[in-house]
């Protein structure tokens, strides 16, 4: 029922076209798990949807062109990943523009534009009409022996119009489509090796760029968001419990969210009620109640949950539950 297969040594391609429209969702967010885990897509508009993407891999570098109908993409990281093999993400905008949420703060991209993420943290996209998108995973090891602090880059647009941020972009996707007429194998794996420089070249330029507050104290909270994305289901998660972990005072840790979008505490409440709501979406989770996907994710009392779930997405629980809908069964 699905079209997925070897396009030429090396590249994979998979698409929703020869599948039944009213699967093609279904079909999609399953496949796409393989290639970029935690992702969701949902349409956003009417029309229907379709999808598909060409994948490859160059000096332990994965290569994934995507391209869309509009559709809103949330990244949510399970629980239960750990960050051996985490990596960094190369988002390429290649047509039409997309708005990228992380943290509270949106970034516009618009085509040639660029920003990195790390796929151990949320973050939304949204692309309201037909899209292009070139993804690059870069695993965190090969960055950091060029970049000390990745972190410091994170979700910040980088021009794909001018100075180095053009150059690059311009470079990347004429490798990418080079790759794919007949470049060898042996040239391409030494070119990939080098946009990891390039990559590095940029991010380090920007950074003569005035930053919102110190590199160490962005750090800090990529290193505090990550912990506490790893414990949300843990309900003695408190300010508290992280300041010991870190050896730093409760004083300070606030402080260091004190300028942000998101204070400590709302960032970690938002965080678990998007995971119960993301549970709650879960067909496969149908048979848990309510009540049972709220303990999951770090609430110790149902009411409470019930009432903060409301106010953050204006509805209730049981109305995002009931708002799946008949189930989707692939034949």
């Amino acid at each position: 029922m699905c079209e997925v297969k070897l396009v030429r040594e090396g590249f994979i391609t998979c698409s929703t076209r020869n599948v039944a429209p009213d699967r093609r969702l279904a079909f999609w967010n399953q496949q796409i798990a393989g290639t970029l885990p935690d992702l969701e897509v949902r349409p956003v508009a009417d029309n229907p949807f379709d999808a598909n993407i060409l994948a490859t891999e160059f000096a332990g570098m994965k290569f994934m062109q995507i391209a869309c109908t509009p559709s809103r993409v949330r990244h949510m990281p399970s629980m239960s990943r750990g960050t051996l093999d985490s990596s960094f993400l190369i988002h390429l905008q290649r047509y039409g523009t997309s708005l990228h949420r992380a943290r509270g703060v949106e970034t516009s991209l618009s085509p040639g534009d660029f920003l990195l993420c790390d796929d151990v943290l949320p973050y939304e996209q949204v692309h309201t009409a037909q899209h292009d998108v070139l993804v690059i995973r870069v695993p965190q090891a090969a960055l950091r022996r060029r970049l000390p602090t990745p972190e410091t880059f994170l979700n910040r647009r980088i021009p794909g119009n001018e100075g180095t941020g053009g150059l690059v972009s311009r470079f990347i996707s004429n490798f990418w489509e080079l790759s794919q007429t007949g470049i060898e194998t042996s040239s391409a794996e030494r070119i990939a090796e080098s946009i990891c420089d390039l990559l590095a070249t940029v991010f380090i330029d920007t950074d003569r760029r005035p930053l919102q507050g110190s590199t160490v104290q962005s750090m800090w909270r990529v290193r505090i968001c990550r912990y506490i994305d790893q414990h949300l289901s843990d309900p003695e998660l408190t300010p508290a419990r992280i300041a010991a972990h870190f050896r730093v005072s409760p004083r300070y840790l606030h402080k260091l969210f004190s300028g942000q979008e998101e204070a400590l505490c709302k960032y970690m409440l938002h965080r678990r009620l998007e995971g119960a709501r993301r549970s709650l979406e879960d067909r496969a989770q149908n048979p848990k109640t309510v009540s049972t996907i709220a303990f999951e994710w770090g609430f110790s009392n149902a009411t409470h949950f019930a009432r903060v779930f409301r106010d953050y997405f204006g509805t209730s629980p049981t109305e995002v539950r009931g708002m799946q809908g008949p189930r989707v069964v692939n034949g």
